[in-house]
């Protein structure tokens, strides 16, 4: 992780430059870092927590916002109810074919008046329990923090786009994107391996035993 202030000394030193403490005259640099950002969110369904978020959703009329972090490019990586049913996600266009309550599907549509994207679902269910990518947020104060963990490939993008956008120079644009595409392809293998551990049940929680009376 690393702050504004720190990935704008970093990108400033990328592009030949050493006035990172001045935001007059480099506002595309600084722009730039915020693009490589969102650049990075936007590259893969991230299975690590600085890009993913989990939410349980209230039913009304069978339907239900997401908060506006929510990412569409990927969907939703789960989708739950109370009691524990899995949910599919289906095309919008297929709802008319699931109309029973205990058909245990969703789709997401676009809410006009919350200007937020919304989970349906025929389910009698109250509570959907969902987990999905999340947008970046742009960073604004030095102190801000950006959770993606390889400031690197944060600069590297940035650096090149500077470099492409302000100088009009594309040899190091392309070498920077270059060492930015190899710190992704690092990144991307690194999430490939991130797998959440799950607690093992003991017998007693996972059989009736006879002599077990606790409540699972």
């Amino acid at each position: 992780m690393a702050t504004y202030a720190e990935l704008k000394q970093d990108t400033a030193n990328y592009t030949a430059k050493n006035d990172h403490g001045t935001s007059s005259g480099n506002e595309i640099r600084e722009h730039m870092i915020n693009v490589a950002i969102r650049a990075i969110y936007n590259a893969h369904k991230w299975k690590m927590p600085w890009a993913t978020a989990s939410e349980d959703l209230t039913l009304s009329s069978y339907k239900a916002d997401l908060d506006s972090s929510y990412n569409p490019l990927f969907g939703l990586s789960r989708c739950t109810d109370e009691n524990n049913n899995d949910y599919t996600e289906i095309n919008p266009a297929d709802q008319g074919d699931y109309t029973n309550t205990d058909d245990y599907v969703y789709w997401i549509d676009y809410n006009t008046s919350t200007s937020c994207y919304r989970v349906n679902t025929p389910s009698s269910a109250t509570t959907l329990s969902v987990i999905y990518n999340t947008l970046s947020t742009d960073l604004s104060s030095d102190a801000d923090v950006c959770l993606i963990p390889d400031r690197e490939a944060i600069a590297y993008y940035a650096a090149a786009k500077t470099w492409l956008a302000k100088e009009r120079d594309e040899k190091n644009h392309d070498r920077y994107m270059t060492l930015y595409q190899q710190r992704l392809k690092d990144l991307i293998d690194i999430d490939n391996k991130y797998t959440f551990k799950r607690r093992i049940k003991s017998l007693g929680e996972r059989y009736d035993m006879g002599y077990n009376t606790r409540d699972l």
